[in-house]
């Protein structure tokens, strides 16, 4: 059954998007006790040797309390702000099941066993994880941008639809229809929550929908090789960013991606941007940058040439 969600005109002014190392980080943990639902992780899981390590989650197995994935209060929050904000509260999702308290010791258990878990698992690989959801927002920026709050939902999640001002989410952690009005939106996107939707209403405040994020199919693949012809007319390295500019990245991203340093990459942008190949979108403090239409086009020619 739908979550269903009234958004009246003062909440649809204040959709935003978040990004949460803290669901990240449980949400992995989850992956890690029945990675059979995560298929699109498992492999990198063993090639690393990981194994769940028996940390207690509470709920069903692909369900949790709204205190384990809380509401980021900014819109980049690290996971010490995140772990902050969780201890001592009350934990409330009256969407997937009603409100309740944390029993007596249990946040600081949380807490400690989540870092742990982030020290081991997600830490080291965080950079690759946040390029995938960073580029996720940039893309879902630009739909919402060019086509309203309707070209947001066209392609948010096959689950989650927009019709007459109404917000439906069928996840797979709600078995009744809740039909709830929300004064905001808050959208999160995940890389461990794929194929899942989940939805969460704060009493009183937003809803918050987490979907999964684009590109997540190329999170742990190896870069593929350069088109020959597109290397022999821009370069080695200039081919290669081009080929990486989908979904848009920054140049931090690139330089880990690729292996090259910084400064490398950003020659290299500027010399694309130029030509006219690679156009630049400010988002935050960072400087992200996407192929053009004329940057697709050459791709598409010299790939299949």
């Amino acid at each position: 059954m739908p979550i269903e969600v009234r958004l009246n005109t003062s909440a649809v002014t204040r959709i935003r998007f978040t990004i949460s190392p803290l669901g990240e980080a449980v949400r992995s943990l989850q992956l890690l006790r029945a990675p059979a639902h995560q298929v699109v992780h498992l492999r990198r899981w063993q090639l690393l040797g990981l194994r769940y390590d028996g940390v207690g989650l509470p709920g069903r197995e692909r369900c949790l309390p709204a205190a384990w994935v809380p509401v980021p209060g900014a819109a980049r929050p690290t996971l010490a702000e995140e772990i902050a904000g969780l201890i001592g509260e009350s934990w409330c999702g009256p969407a997937l099941g009603g409100c309740g308290e944390w029993a007596p010791g249990e946040p600081a258990e949380v807490a400690r066993r989540v870092r742990a878990h982030w020290g081991k698992v997600l830490g080291p690989h965080w950079a690759q994880v946040s390029d995938v959801l960073e580029a996720d927002v940039l893309y879902r920026a630009v739909r919402f941008t060019n086509g309203g709050i309707a070209g947001l939902f066209a392609d948010l999640h096959r689950g989650i639809s927009l019709s007459g001002g109404t917000v439906r989410a069928w996840t797979h952690c709600c078995d009744r229809r809740v039909a709830v009005p929300a004064a905001g939106l808050v959208l999160v996107p995940s890389v461990f929550g794929w194929p899942y939707v989940s939805a969460t209403v704060v009493p009183g405040g937003a809803m918050v929908l987490s979907y999964p994020a684009r590109g997540i199919g190329e999170l742990w693949r190896a870069p593929a090789a350069t088109a020959p012809l597109l290397a022999e007319l821009l370069g080695e390295n200039r081919a290669r960013i081009l080929l990486r500019l989908d979904p848009p990245h920054g140049t931090g991203a690139l330089a880990r991606r690729l292996g090259l340093s910084p400064s490398t990459v950003s020659y290299h942008l500027r010399v694309l941007h130029a030509a006219g190949l690679v156009g630049r979108h400010r988002d935050g403090r960072q400087v992200l940058y996407r192929r053009t239409p004329l940057g697709d086009s050459l791709i598409n020619r010299q790939v299949a040439g």
